[in-house]
């Protein structure tokens, strides 16, 4: 058999390898979220497997590979335990949390999980990276860098597909399906994907997943203000996967008005436009309306002009919105999976 096609079952029954916990020790690798929080003291049961490349030539051994549950209990203790530690600044949470679930994803190929098990580690993977992708989205990109995380869910999902269309557990395809449907507005492979989907399923058997496709569907139509609409209503998971599209939604939407409203004695209010556009605020719309040359009238209203429009040098950013703040605040998601585990005290 090609050695290339040879997987190795892992044996290690603990979150960390007993080789790497003498190794990273031993040159004193031990991370901030290793140690005791009381008295800083390190301990073996608090390590994670940290991400490593695999290097060429290298045998990989069973002892060096975790067993299903390992990584199960590994994937539940970054999510409940470490996520809910206040200590540190959440940038700092995501970076550990993001580089010990990336030695989780490794492992899946290396052990060429089955289609159901990678799905239970990988499900809750795909939250993780979504919330924080959204939570971290005004950080400076010393701190977080939003394409990278943006890869890495996409990567995510993308696995997750595969495994629903190999058979793997179905009990989540529909939410997920409905996850890629709105991270990708509008995409055509996408909606492809989608509109297959949805033959093989009951009409109003899933409304997520139903809403998903008609909004991307109305934004491959260019209907930006019932994208908008519908991206407000959305479940928390949804609407949160959704937002990094929001801002490039509103300056296409903007785009249309700049030719619509132009004129030099007209002006548009601008409680209208934080209607139709679902800004949280006059502020936030004022905000951008000034990166995209559109004047502001008395603190009221808008004055579109195209030719200035056009001329814009920036475009609408990422950021946190307040109608998804508040369904974190009122409909708050899990980011756990669903099955019992112990992690250490």
């Amino acid at each position: 058999m090609d050695k290339m096609n040879v997987f190795v079952e892992g044996v290690c029954d603990q979150m960390c390898p007993e080789n790497e916990i003498k190794v990273r020790t031993r040159e004193k690798l031990v991370h901030f979220f290793e140690k005791n929080p009381e008295n800083q003291r390190v301990e073996s049961a608090r390590f994670v497997k940290a991400f490593a490349r695999s290097a060429a030539g290298k045998t990989i051994e069973a002892h060096d590979l975790r067993t299903l549950r390992a990584l199960r209990v590994t994937v539940n203790y970054l999510l409940t335990v470490i996520i809910a530690d206040k200590r540190k600044p959440f940038h700092f949470v995501y970076d550990f949390i993001f580089d010990r679930l990336r030695a989780v994803r490794q492992e899946i190929v290396m052990q060429n999980l089955s289609p159901g098990d990678t799905l239970t580690l990988i499900e809750p993977i795909i939250f993780f990276l979504i919330y924080s992708r959204y939570r971290l989205c005004e950080q400076p990109l010393a701190n977080f860098d939003p394409k990278i995380c943006r890869q890495h869910t996409t990567e995510c999902i993308q696995t997750a597909l595969v495994c629903y269309d190999q058979g793997g557990e179905q009990e989540n395809r529909y939410l997920f399906e409905a996850i890629y449907l709105v991270t990708n507005l509008g995409n055509v492979d996408a909606l492809m994907r989608g509109i297959s989907v949805a033959r093989g399923m009951r009409s109003g058997s899933n409304r997520t997943f139903e809403d998903a496709l008609k909004m991307s569907l109305l934004c491959w139509q260019k209907n930006y203000y019932r994208v908008l609409e519908m991206w407000s209503t959305q479940p928390t998971i949804c609407c949160l996967a959704a937002t990094e599209n929001v801002p490039d939604i509103r300056e296409k939407f903007l785009t249309t008005l700049a030719t619509a409203y132009h004129s030099k004695h007209l002006t548009v209010p601008l409680e209208w436009l934080v209607r139709i556009l679902r800004y949280g605020d006059r502020c936030q719309l004022q905000r951008d309306l000034q990166r995209l040359n559109v004047e502001i009238i008395n603190g009221t209203d808008a004055k579109f002009d195209k030719v200035a429009f056009e001329k814009r040098e920036k475009n609408l950013v990422h950021c946190r919105e307040a109608i998804v703040e508040e369904k974190l605040t009122t409909h708050p998601f899990s980011l756990n999976i669903k099955f019992s585990t112990h992690a250490p005290s």
